[in-house]
């Protein structure tokens, strides 16, 4: 099946409900590239997917794909990677074990070797704060993004703060998190997980492990440090 006739039958395949949350998120400003709203204003699926191809070219299968893990409709997700292949295979493997009910042990991580000083570093205008890292970490370097899987086992020891934390903590914007509450409505580790999705987004290539615990271990934050403390490993 051809790319276009693929996102055309998984967007006919949702609800109107689930369609104008595909896009809510495809007007994201946090989203790079993003559409505008007026693009997408009263679009059909049919001018949604022309849109698609000439917005995101080659990543148009990837970008619905993503969005439709976020909106929870997996059966789509998985027929949008199979034709992706293993080009998925981060998410994929989240998925997989949020779907199997994988328990994830938010014990505290204890660290190899004593924490260095402070360790700033200028990379393209912006500065990364480096503080309270551990010589594996400085070796793997303070720029390497989070990635999903470490977002899945975060997300799972959130609980009923997810929202506070995404507000108060992540600076995430309350319109955003109420349509994440609505397309997650029974999952609540899908809440958190499309939160912090929504935050490495925002953040882009300041969404690094380091840069995260930071900000969760930010005095007031309610979340014990045995929630986190693994992004410091």
């Amino acid at each position: 099946m051809a790319d276009r006739e693929l996102l055309l039958s998984v967007l006919n395949a949702l609800t109107k409900k689930q369609y104008h949350s595909v896009l809510f998120h495809l007007t994201d400003p946090d989203r790079n590239p993003h559409l505008s709203r007026l693009e997408t204003d009263d679009i059909t699926p049919t001018d949604l997917v022309q849109k698609l191809v000439e917005t995101y070219t080659k990543e148009a299968l990837r970008t619905i794909a993503d969005i439709m893990s976020l909106i929870g409709r997996m059966d789509l997700f998985e027929k949008l990677r199979n034709k992706l292949g293993d080009s998925s295979t981060e998410l994929t493997d989240v998925v997989q074990r949020q779907e199997q009910g994988d328990l994830v042990n938010c014990s505290r991580v204890s660290l190899q070797g004593q924490q260095t000083d402070v360790v700033q570093r200028q990379e393209q205008g912006d500065l990364v704060n480096c503080s309270r890292v551990s010589p594996q970490a400085q070796q793997k370097g303070c720029d390497k993004l989070v990635t999903d899987k470490q977002l899945m086992r975060l997300a799972k020891c959130l609980g009923k703060s997810w929202k506070q934390i995404g507000i108060e903590v992540l600076g995430i914007e309350n319109n955003k998190l109420e349509q994440i509450e609505e397309d997650n409505q029974n999952n609540l580790v899908m809440k958190s997980f499309t939160m912090l999705k929504a935050w490495k987004n925002k953040e882009k290539k300041k969404a690094t492990p380091v840069h995260l615990h930071q900000l969760l271990s930010s005095e007031g934050v309610p979340l014990e440090p045995e929630a986190y403390d693994f992004l410091d490993d």
